[in-house]
């Protein structure tokens, strides 16, 4: 049975902490599901019900409610308003850094960059100075840090608080859709700046019909390349991962893919240029001919640098 580590955190105590099969989480368009294995996520939570199941079939359910919060310097008042647990539960994570190995800095979830597109998004009537004043983020471990008595292995934080003060509902919106928007938009900023890049996978072969043979040798050569540039990565990280049935590896698939390149393709194109091979006999010459005038220059530079040592 799969399985994955959560760590769920109420207002003053651990609520569970362990291994997890099944999450459901309260979000702004219904109950979200997590399994292991799944793609990373950043929702923002909602009151509601909470539910997990542990590894030995047991259930526990919890509400999720929202917080009461003394604002100080605001009319002294305190006010009900929302919060968003963000939790970044990629491997990465656990070591303060992004999934592309870049150091997680989390003032930038409140940058001035992020909250300038949440008010574009939201059509808000405020600027991104006076947002960023309605807005706190905090940790789980924001306390401890503070606390040098308190000890404990915890060293890295993979979830952060953000809250919303009412008071921004004077400028004509409210807390929950600010950070509903705004978990939407960090998301996206995420994703395209720190996630991992695997579109390069989705390789296309589309193109190849119509296409030159000498053409379709240079096109497959692109794309073989650019899973050649991808598996390195993973060829370090994850150097114990066999793949289950073939027993494959990412240093065996890398070469692989190596030798695609390096005989297959180069065998395809001895074949193409032996038996003159072409759908249009007027660009095969061509080619050919630019590619006698390359090896014509290159052979008499050759040459010249010869006579010149020679002298």
């Amino acid at each position: 049975m799969n399985e994955f580590e959560v760590n769920i955190l109420a207002a003053d105590r651990p609520f569970y902490q362990g291994p997890c099969v099944h999450l459901q989480v309260p979000i702004s368009t219904g109950q979200y599901g997590i399994l292991a294995h799944h793609r990373n996520v950043i929702a923002a939570i909602v009151p509601g019900k909470l539910r997990l199941r542990t590894p030995d079939g047991a259930e526990q359910t919890a509400a999720v409610l929202e917080k009461t919060r003394e604002l100080l310097g605001q009319l002294g008042a305190e006010l009900w308003s929302p919060d968003m647990l963000m939790v970044f539960n990629y491997e990465e994570a656990a070591r303060g850094q992004n999934p592309n190995a870049t150091r997680f800095n989390e003032s930038h979830i409140l940058s001035e960059d992020i909250l300038e597109k949440v008010i574009n998004r939201g059509g808000f009537l405020i600027d991104a100075e006076k947002l960023s004043g309605f807005l706190t983020i905090s940790t789980p471990l924001d306390e401890e840090k503070l606390d040098v008595t308190q000890e404990s292995n915890l060293k890295i934080s993979t979830g952060c608080w953000i809250h919303c003060s009412k008071m921004v509902s004077l400028y004509q919106t409210d807390p929950q859709t600010v950070l509903n928007i705004l978990a939407d938009v960090y998301w996206e900023e995420f994703v395209r700046n720190y996630a991992e890049n695997d579109s390069i996978l989705d390789l296309s072969f589309d193109e190849l019909e119509g296409m030159e043979y000498l053409d379709v040798k240079d096109y497959l050569q692109m794309q073989a390349g650019k899973v050649k540039n991808y598996l390195p990565g993973y060829s370090t990280d994850s150097s114990s991962f066999r793949a289950k049935g073939s027993g494959e590896t990412f240093a065996s698939l890398n070469e692989k893919v190596e030798n695609y390149i390096d005989i297959e393709l180069e065998r395809y194109e001895s074949f193409i240029l032996e038996n003159g091979l072409a759908k249009n006999k007027e660009t095969y010459q061509s080619r050919m001919q630019y590619a006698n005038r390359l090896l014509d220059t290159s052979q008499n530079k050759d040459m010249a640098a010869h006579d010149v040592r020679i002298l």
